[in-house]
């Protein structure tokens, strides 16, 4: 199959980096993969071009661009494209539109979060304008389907349940080996530090457990435009010792082997790629209650949780898991979990099937019963985007 995945930029995050390892499974597996950037490239272009997957971007400035669907129209014409397969709200239309154009057989999105406060009324109205042209929704948990169906009303009929994954071999070969250095534990994570992830709660909740566990440490790699507060923030704390940035360029495989509890202190999650290479890794988790997590890594076997925005009750499962005594026996239940069912390969297997099912229920070329013209997605040049 010749399948294009349509991004918005291949920076360094969860869902782009599911996009690279979904379409480097792909070309493996013997189809034709290709990766559209409504923006710039991004830093995991060339991850994705030497996986053999090529990248184009099309450098679209803010505000809605009619040229941009027409560019990207004309280039899935050229690559014959059977597939489209968007990621998120925010350039579904733009996918949808041109791969209708386009005469595009099968048209997918995917939604990885359920940030819904990010999503603004004109960007909803885009995202269903467009609906009638997409074959099907995919989420990445349970969770996140309910969710978005009660705030959405997406029929039912409409939707898929695609668990993520990952490749796992990177992971498994740097296992961590949990609560092996003690008196010392090694909290740690893997995210753009923005205000949906919440390290603010995180580090709340790492300065209440300093003061019972003087060895403890946090570490972090990752960054985003809240970086300099969260640095200030630890100073205040008196943690800024024990406290470290790592940049997003770091070996995670061998990050998340130096860690003994991995910690997600989220707001909102899809199913995250971070948790799922924690896990592999043999770490435990301690986690908010959000998203799909719940889903994979169970609480009592894997994981400690607490709600969401609760610093206390963060620091609480925090402590818990660190004075815990089985946090090796945690750890190998999670990795073997991740090496069971959430392998990249398993996750390429059932796109595959779904693409199979939707190119075989059109075939003919057209959109719910209509020729693949621009009237179909009733796009609107005046809302942004």
């Amino acid at each position: 199959m010749r399948i294009a995945q349509v991004v918005e930029y291949l920076g360094v995050g969860g869902l782009e980096k599911m996009a690279v390892n979904l379409a480097i499974a792909q070309k493996a597996g013997g189809h034709d993969p290709v990766i559209y950037c409504v923006g710039e490239p991004g830093a995991l272009a060339a991850e994705a071009e030497a996986g053999g997957v090529r990248v184009t971007a099309f450098h679209k400035s803010p505000g809605f661009s009619a040229r941009t669907i027409l560019a990207i129209a004309r280039r899935m014409r050229s690559d014959r494209i059977e597939v489209a397969h968007t990621h998120n709200w925010i350039i579904h239309h733009y996918g949808a539109a041109a791969a209708a154009l386009a005469g595009v057989k099968a048209i997918v999105n995917t939604q990885h979060g359920l940030d819904m406060s990010l999503v603004g009324p004109r960007q909803a109205r885009l995202f269903r304008s467009v609906l009638p042209l997409t074959k099907a929704v995919v989420f990445v948990a349970e969770a996140s389907r309910r969710i978005f169906q009660e705030t959405t009303g997406l029929p039912e009929a409409k939707t898929r349940v695609i668990l993520n994954g990952i490749p796992v071999a990177p992971f498994v070969a740097h296992t961590a080996s949990p609560g092996s250095r003690r008196p010392r534990i090694r909290f740690g994570t893997v995210g753009r530090i923005v205000p949906i992830k919440d390290h603010a709660s995180l580090l709340r909740a790492f300065s209440t457990v300093a003061k019972k566990l003087p060895e403890c440490e946090l570490r972090l790699v990752g960054y985003g435009p809240l970086q300099p507060e969260i640095e200030r923030l630890a100073a205040e704390l008196g943690v800024a010792e024990r406290f470290e940035i790592l940049p997003p360029g770091s070996d995670v495989p061998r990050f998340l082997s130096e860690l003994d509890i991995f910690v997600l202190s989220s707001q909102s999650e899809g199913l995250p790629v971070s948790l799922l290479e924690a896990m592999a890794a043999g770490l435990p988790v301690v986690s908010t209650r959000v998203g799909g997590i719940p889903e994979v890594a169970r609480e009592g076997d894997i994981a400690w949780y607490s709600p969401a925005q609760n610093a206390d009750m963060l620091a609480e499962a925090m402590y818990n898991a660190a004075v815990s005594a089985d946090l090796t026996a945690r750890g190998s239940r999670a990795r073997q979990t991740v090496t069971a069912d959430f392998s990249i390969e398993r996750t390429s297997s059932a796109y595959e099937n779904l693409f199979r099912e939707l190119l075989g229920r059109n075939e003919t070329g057209t959109v719910n019963g209509a020729p693949a013209t621009a009237t179909n997605w009733g796009g609107d040049p005046s809302l942004p985007q």
